[in-house]
């Protein structure tokens, strides 16, 4: 049943009178309930605290007031905007000490230096949750679950599905060319939202002739005078290597290309490949929620910017 949409102020000031303790608002409603699922469980378990979750999308129209209200990062930042400015204006208890906390994916929000800074928001550590999902899952048995085989066989038909995240490095050209298309704010590049067309099949090293075509025409695109593309280029390019040197590279690597890896590998072992399309690329994350233990660094990290957030 969807709850009446009133007025932001309002509708904080509705929970001033239930037992709900601790909001979180999320960003998403395919990965980030099962995340923050575990987050609140074990929150609610250790602080005696009830805690419940909450959609963007719940959100009233104050939130995002020419669209009516709707889910996703936008209004979650927004809400948060509010909440900090009220904060302001009135005592510290005006929401009865209420836990209320915002939690959205950081993306390259740092590098574009557009973090918004409030105790009420709460950014993911990592790229979004995707890479928290995949970092502590058991992705043998998550590939296991979606193809009905045995761990045995899975690790047999594919050796080191536990290093994904090093296979992940082969798209730095294309991580490098995603964060200098959105720096520069190139027209008709959607970059994040794309998978690579560098790394074909998805697996595999970067194909250079690509990589020299696709940053030719982001140059062209650009507008930018050579020598200035150039040094950008090297900049970005000197931060990403970096970040993977220093284990960091997740950082920067949009979690939900994780999947589209995964299911190129599957798809490349001649037992497992007609399973693996039947099943369809999505179907994984089922695989991976399923085997998704929460990591004590992330549950320390989100539970000390919840209690951050008291009203």
């Amino acid at each position: 049943m969807r709850r009446l949409r009133h007025n932001l102020k309002s509708y904080l000031l509705t929970f001033r009178m239930t037992k709900i303790e601790t909001i979180l608002f999320i960003e998403g409603v395919d990965n980030d309930p099962k995340f923050y699922e575990e987050i609140a469980k074990r929150y609610s378990s250790e602080t005696g605290r009830k805690t419940d979750l909450r959609e963007a999308s719940e959100l009233p129209n104050a939130a995002l007031p020419n669209l009516g209200g709707a889910g996703g990062k936008l209004p979650l930042l927004r809400a948060a905007t509010f909440l900090g400015t009220w904060r302001g204006r009135r005592p510290i208890g005006a929401l009865g000490g209420k836990e209320i906390a915002f939690c959205v994916d950081k993306d390259i929000d740092d590098l574009l230096e557009t973090l918004q800074v409030s105790p009420s928001v709460i950014y993911t550590p990592l790229n979004s949750v995707e890479n928290h999902l995949v970092r502590g899952a058991d992705l043998e048995k998550a590939v296991s679950i979606v193809l009905s085989v045995t761990t045995e066989t899975v690790q047999k038909e594919i050796q080191g599905l536990q290093g994904l995240e090093i296979l992940a490095r082969q798209w730095k050209e294309w991580v490098i060319y995603c964060i200098l298309a959105t720096d520069l704010r190139v027209p008709r590049t959607s970059t994040f939202t794309r998978s690579s067309p560098l790394n074909v099949p998805a697996h595999t090293t970067a194909n250079q002739a690509l990589v020299a075509s696709e940053f030719g025409t982001l140059w062209r695109r650009s507008a930018q005078p050579q020598a200035t593309f150039d040094s950008k280029l090297q900049t970005t390019t000197t931060l990403v290597e970096y970040l993977i040197a220093n284990n960091r590279f997740d950082e920067v690597f949009k979690g939900k290309w994780y999947v589209e890896i995964l299911f190129s590998l599957c798809a490349s072992c001649p037992t497992l490949a007609r399973k693996c399309k039947k099943a369809g690329m999505n179907s994984l994350w089922i695989g991976i929620r399923s085997s998704f233990a929460l990591l004590e660094a992330d549950y320390q990290y989100y539970a000390a910017a919840i209690r951050a957030s008291r009203t």
